[in-house]
């Protein structure tokens, strides 16, 4: 089973493993899992697009990218469907090391939205205990949150 990693700390691996360089580097979502993207000066690109698809290959299927609050976000709200006004938030939660990091609270909606709500949920926290909260400031009280109103 692979180890769920944040796009920075999958960055920081291939990095390890290709060595210093002025390209940018950019983990993001596929169909597969995660891939890289490389930016940079062409006379280097070339020569660390190779690189990181070693290490990328050698990474696959030792890391998973950990989704992140506002891709779970959405998810959530797509599957929710609730009516036009109503929140959905997804708030950092973590209170113990074997919980998940996020638990997700919405506006008052009716029965039908509510059961897809609570079923998404479930069916969210299973597949993604942990997301990454990277770049999400943290509120008054300290914890992050991401909110979404149709």
């Amino acid at each position: 089973m692979p180890t769920v990693e944040t796009a920075e700390a999958i960055t920081a691996m291939i990095l390890e493993r290709i060595g210093p360089t002025s390209c940018l580097l950019h983990v993001g979502r596929d169909p597969t899992g995660w891939h890289t993207t490389v930016g940079g000066h062409s006379d280097e690109v070339a020569r660390v697009n190779t690189a990181v698809m070693n290490a990328e290959a050698a990474l696959k299927g030792q890391v998973a990218l950990m989704t992140h609050a506002e891709e779970l976000l959405r998810d959530l709200y797509g599957a929710t469907q609730p009516a036009v006004g109503c929140g959905i938030t997804v708030a950092d939660a973590r209170n113990a090391p074997s919980d998940a990091n996020w638990a997700a609270f919405s506006d008052p909606m009716d029965l039908h939205s509510l059961s897809r709500f609570n079923s998404a949920s479930a069916e969210l926290a299973r597949q993604n205990p942990l997301v990454d909260w990277t770049g999400v400031a943290k509120g008054i009280d300290g914890r992050r949150a991401v909110t979404r109103r149709g």
